[in-house]
């Protein structure tokens, strides 16, 4: 071989050693990003993979973000805190906010919670799960009405969400508006039929309102949808579970 061939040659074998190492790197970059975003993981694997993924990509907002829910389900509040505010440094975003305050509602700081709902909605005017955390707030806060608000505006923007049904379903119920209240949960059953929380809601506010035999109709079907906690209601009004 002449020279040239042979300095081409052992080009070719260098050029295929960076491929491999570059492959390789790449490949293990997917792999974290991917286990750091699969929801199915258990949030000590997603907190690994997220940890990993940020040591390589410290600007990666979301992977902040994606590792503060993980450290939320895990009960670690401050940790989750802290990487979402590290996250709002980066890139501020009305999911961010909400996720951060949703840990602060868990902490029981309602205030700062408000605060960060009304962020998110600074941010995505149109964000109907901050209307729902905020309604939750004010729910904690007894605040009946500017919850009733908070509910009616979630279901103004997003009509298809049973969630945002029940919950101002049960926001009638504490405002003693019981018809209303049945409607609210009916159109959430409508809507998912399997939704355990609206029969228990529906429940509720056929009791309040006197109608013992379709309360414990709907406490019975709750019960068969997996809410444990309509055992009781149905032996608080001497029925057998």
């Amino acid at each position: 071989q002449s020279f040239i061939q042979r300095e081409a040659c052992m080009l070719r074998r260098r050029l295929g050693v960076v491929v491999l190492l570059v492959g390789s790197s790449t490949s293990a970059w997917s792999d974290q990003k991917a286990d750091c975003q699969r929801d199915t993981a258990l949030p000590e694997q997603r907190i690994i993979a997220c940890s990993a993924f940020i040591r390589d990509n410290p600007r990666a907002d979301w992977a902040y973000v994606t590792r503060g829910s993980a450290y939320r389900a895990k009960g670690d509040l401050d940790r989750a805190i802290a990487d979402y505010t590290k996250a709002f440094e980066l890139n501020p975003s009305a999911h961010g906010y909400l996720a951060r305050g949703n840990a602060w509602r868990a902490k029981r700081e309602f205030d700062r919670a408000i605060a960060d709902y009304k962020k998110a909605l600074e941010l995505s005017p149109k964000y109907s799960d901050a209307y729902l955390g905020l309604g939750n707030i004010y729910t904690d806060k007894k605040q009946y009405d500017a919850a009733l608000a908070a509910y009616s505006k979630a279901v103004e923007l997003d009509p298809k969400y049973p969630v945002f049904y029940y919950s101002r379903g049960r926001a009638h119920v504490n405002l003693g508006n019981f018809e209303r209240a049945i409607a609210d949960c009916s159109k959430a059953i409508e809507l998912d039929p399997i939704y355990a929380l609206a029969y228990t809601g529906r429940a509720e506010a056929y009791e309040k309102k006197g109608d013992r035999e379709r309360a414990i109709a709907d406490f019975r079907k709750a019960l068969a949808l997996g809410d444990s906690r309509s055992a009781d209601d149905l032996r608080r009004l001497g029925v057998t579970p």
